[in-house]
């Protein structure tokens, strides 16, 4: 239920986001993603 809300506050929030903080924020979820990849690869084998 908190993460319906907080991911409902970030969506109404997202147009006031600057650019810089959006691209930032876009590289750090690439990374992420980068690493959960990685440790779904050494788990299955």
């Amino acid at each position: 239920m908190i993460a319906l809300i907080c991911f409902a506050l970030a969506v109404l929030a997202s147009p006031f986001k600057s650019n810089i903080r959006l691209e930032a924020e876009n590289a750090v979820l690439r990374h992420q993603l980068t690493v959960l990849r990685r440790k779904l690869k050494t788990s299955l084998y």
